[in-house]
């Protein structure tokens, strides 16, 4: 299941000028806006303790993993290889969830007794039957059985001598002191100091904002406002973009439309000018239409009903 991360809401591609001005017969349609918001971050597992040598009878030998909180070890094992051939010798299935310890990540430790004390020897973590690690101490060599087969193991560069006291370990820590991080490379291993088995390492931090996600796309809903001006022809409208993430984070995008009229009305083919004798009938003034960018009105004749006589003294005339 993926992990929802906190990220600020943004718009994203172009977005509308904030402020413009526009004749009543050009208002622009409103943007189609797309925003993003909290990220989704796959659940993920590594290697991060192992004890396997100390001075006397080893004893306490375990192998710890890390990861996101709730993540299923059941489909995870151990697999461990000997160095001297490169063969797998013993297999460790892990089970239960990685528990919430800080920040949405845990570590769960597995004891597992005879653990070979190398040089050099590995362990390979492997979930849904994919090697996700595969790590060695005292040398890397290359895996000729297992899981691992025909991989080269990546020697962790620290290691547990014969005199190693007891109830010490190797661990990864913050590859820089105050630096948190989230994935396999912001780590590197040190040791041996004191063992931490099942908890998260002193000096090893996570930061989920540090975790590589996918975008969420936001859900953007318009709202429009519009406030009438001095004349029908002039008015304002205010548009608000509301993003809203799965996060219920949002934002907010705003663009005033400020919309004029400037434009004088134009007449329809309007009645030319005429010299009529002083003895002729000057003609009735004829119906003079006219348009107007705006629209207000029609340009359209229309007629309606203007007087009513329907009744009179005697019979109706």
């Amino acid at each position: 299941m993926s992990k929802l991360i906190a990220q600020p809401v943004t718009f994203t591609g172009s977005l509308p000028q904030t402020n413009i001005t526009v004749s009543c017969d050009a208002v622009p349609p409103p943007d189609t806006l797309t925003a993003v918001g909290c990220t989704s971050s796959a659940p993920f597992v590594f290697l991060n303790e192992i004890h396997y040598d100390n001075q006397g009878g080893d004893t306490g030998e375990f192998i710890e993993v890390v990861g996101s909180a709730g993540f299923d070890l059941s489909a995870c094992s151990i697999e461990l290889y000997n160095g001297s051939n490169g063969s797998m010798y013993n297999s460790i299935n892990l089970s239960g969830m990685i528990d919430d310890e800080t920040m949405g990540f845990g570590a769960v430790s597995f004891p597992i007794s005879g653990i070979q004390n190398g040089a050099p020897d590995s362990f390979a973590l492997i979930c849904n039957g994919a090697v996700v690690e595969f790590l060695s101490y005292e040398g890397a060599f290359t895996a000729t059985g297992g899981t691992a087969n025909g991989m080269m193991s990546t020697d962790i560069g620290v290691s547990e001598p014969g005199n190693t006291p007891i109830g010490q370990s190797l661990k990864r820590v913050n590859l820089f002191f105050d630096n948190p991080g989230c994935a396999i490379a912001d780590f590197q291993w040190a040791g041996p100091d004191v063992a931490s088995p099942g908890a998260i390492n002193p000096g090893q931090s996570f930061d989920p904002n540090d975790c590589q996600g996918t975008s969420n796309a936001a859900t953007v809903v318009l709202n429009e406002v519009t406030t009438p001006g001095a004349c029908a022809g002039e008015y304002t409208i205010v548009r608000t973009w509301t993003a809203t993430d799965a996060c219920g984070s949002t934002a907010q995008y705003t663009q005033t439309v400020n919309v004029e009229d400037n434009t004088p009305p134009t007449f329809i083919n309007p009645p030319a000018d005429m010299v009529v004798d002083c003895g002729t009938p000057i003609p009735a003034a004829p119906l003079v239409l006219a348009s107007d960018n705006c629209n207000i009105g029609s340009t359209t004749p229309s007629a309606w009903i203007n007087e009513l006589h329907y009744d009179n003294t005697g019979g109706d005339v």
